[in-house]
């Protein structure tokens, strides 16, 4: 029949996917953009019309975000639905990359549906998604890129093939020419090719190298963008601004860091769904198994890890800004990943009596997210209307034609 059919399967699975991603991101097309968000479209619009970045037009974020939001600029034309395309885009690439992870580690359908569909609404939550166009939705794609290509590289029979490494090195660079956190995400799985090559330590050494080889191909194009226009040096600076910038705000230690990073990702990511706690503890005991762990070639350990890589990262700085908690989202959902596939096996096994009951505990919880504040709070905020300001209404009895003006809403 068609229904046993993987890839109708896949097909259908996908396709509901792809329908909640749309629902959740195209309300936001209609609305302005933030203040950062207008900062990154603002100075990609600028290298649309000539402006070298860091030079002519600056902000301290990396390159790539402002490359992003210029290449959506020119493709989609100098509108802010022009960027909120490009989420929408990133979107369903956060998705695909995600369902294909899952799928990769346990060749489950049921699995990756059911974790994508947690993981959509825990990333898109308005609370902690802020409207979005911020580097963290970015670089979690390219970092679950990176991932993707690990776990494709050792679930190969024979391995014969470093393409995969290669590519993986791709995506946790780009990550990081996206927001400097995600180097911290790159480093688990980086010591995971150390440990996990097969044929001795030169076998490990030639693949740490080609995982490094694709962080640093990555890093050759903005490279020669700035050699070409003799602003290398501004990027070094942008760099090292990056670091005094992070070093001003933390004036606490950092354990008081920590203990205040502890309680932003309980607030925005946890605390918005009872069952995502319920998955990840189950992820996380499923770890004591031995047989999972050979299952999933330890890559579900090393998710444990990311988490506490990143969330060391988003709380180095003493900044807590809500969208940075957007890079812990991935690799909890990864976790809990293995929650949802202990589930799907264990019931499997057991009579309907049991699968009914357990089945309903869960339910429960999936009801209790339904409701307030719940995992559907998918309405975006709205801008707050204000009054006028001078200085706008100056640039406006002055604009001169072809000028284009960017405002943020301020939310």
């Amino acid at each position: 029949m068609v229904f046993r059919n993987p890839w109708f399967r896949h097909i259908l699975a996908l396709s509901i996917l792809l329908s909640i991603v749309l629902s959740l991101l195209l309300p936001y097309r209609d609305i302005p953009l933030a203040i950062d968000s207008s900062i990154f479209a603002a100075v990609g619009l600028h290298l649309n019309h000539g402006s070298v970045l860091y030079r002519d037009a600056w902000d301290h974020k990396p390159p790539l975000v402002f490359f992003l939001n210029a290449l959506a600029l020119r493709v989609g034309g100098e509108t802010h639905t022009a960027i909120r395309d490009l989420q929408t885009l990133f979107g369903c690439l956060n998705l695909l990359a995600f369902y294909f992870l899952t799928w990769t580690l346990f060749r489950s359908i049921s699995t990756s549906f059911c974790c994508s569909i947690l993981f959509l609404f825990a990333f898109y939550h308005p609370m902690i998604y802020g409207g979005g166009n911020f580097t963290e939705e970015y670089g979690a794609f390219f970092v679950l890129l990176g991932v993707l290509g690990i776990a494709r590289w050792v679930l190969l029979r024979k391995r014969r093939s470093r393409l995969p490494l290669f590519f993986a090195g791709c995506g946790f660079g780009a990550a990081a020419l996206t927001k400097e956190p995600f180097v911290f995400s790159f480093v688990p799985w980086f010591v995971y090719t150390l440990l996990f090559s097969r044929g001795g330590w030169i076998e490990s050494l030639k693949n740490s190298i080609t995982l490094l080889s694709g962080c640093f191909f990555v890093g050759l194009f903005p490279l020669f963008y700035f050699m070409k226009h003799h602003a290398f040096m501004s990027w070094v600076e942008v760099i090292q601004y990056g670091v005094q910038y992070t070093q001003r705000f933390s004036d606490e230690t950092i354990l008081e860091n920590q203990s205040e990073g502890l309680f932003r990702v309980s607030e925005l990511i946890f605390s918005n769904s009872t069952l995502l706690v319920l998955l990840f503890v189950l992820g996380v005991a499923s770890l004591s198994r031995s047989g999972y762990l050979r299952r999933t070639r330890y890559i579900q350990l090393f998710a444990l890890y990311w988490v506490i890589f990143d969330f060391f990262a988003t709380s180095l700085s003493g900044m807590f800004f809500l969208h940075y908690y957007l890079q812990m989202v991935a690799p909890i959902l990864l976790v809990s990943a293995g929650g949802v596939y202990f589930l799907i096996r264990w019931a499997a096994r057991e009579p309907l009596n049991v699968r009914w009951a357990v089945g309903s505990v869960f339910l429960f919880c999936a009801l209790i997210d339904f409701t307030i504040p719940g995992m559907l709070a998918v309405n975006p905020p709205l801008p707050v209307n204000r009054a006028r300001d001078p200085v706008l209404d100056f640039l406006h009895e002055n604009q001169r034609e072809g000028d284009t003006l960017w405002a943020s809403n301020g939310y």
